[in-house]
C-alpha cells in the first residue's frame, strides 16, 4: 500500500498503539491489587502467628487472639475505604477550575 509501519495513517500503527495503552493500564491496575491484597493478607497470617506464639497463653485465648489480630487489616481497609468515600463527597471543586483554584 506504500505506507510506512510507523505512521499515523496507518491502522494498524493505531490498533498498536491503543492495545499498548490499554495493556499498560490494565497491567499497573492489577499490580496495584496484588501488592494491596498481598499485603493484607500477609499482615493477617502475621497476627494469626503472632497470637499462637506469645508464650502463656490457653488454645481458645490464642484462638480468639489469633482471630482478632487476623481481621485488624481487614477492618483497616474497610475503614480506608468508607474515609476515601467521605473525602470524594467532601471536596467539591468548581466546574470549571483551574489547577491553580484546585490547589
Amino acid at each position: 500500500a506504500g505506507i510506512p509501519e510507523d505512521e499515523a495513517r496507518n491502522p494498524a500503527t493505531i490498533a498498536d498503539n491503543v492495545g499498548d495503552n490499554v495493556g499498560d493500564v490494565a497491567g499497573m491496575g492489577a499490580d496495584l491489587y496484588e501488592s494491596y491484597y498481598g499485603s493484607i493478607l500477609a499482615t493477617m497470617a502475621l497476627g494469626a502467628a503472632a497470637a499462637f506464639s506469645i508464650v502463656g497463653l490457653q488454645g481458645g485465648e490464642a484462638a480468639t487472639l489469633g482471630l482478632t489480630l487476623a481481621a485488624s487489616p481487614i477492618a483497616l481497609a474497610g475503614l480506608g475505604i468508607l474515609c476515601s468515600i467521605a473525602g470524594v463527597f467532601t471536596v467539591k471543586a468548581k466546574e470549571n477550575a483551574t489547577f491553580a483554584q484546585l490547589l
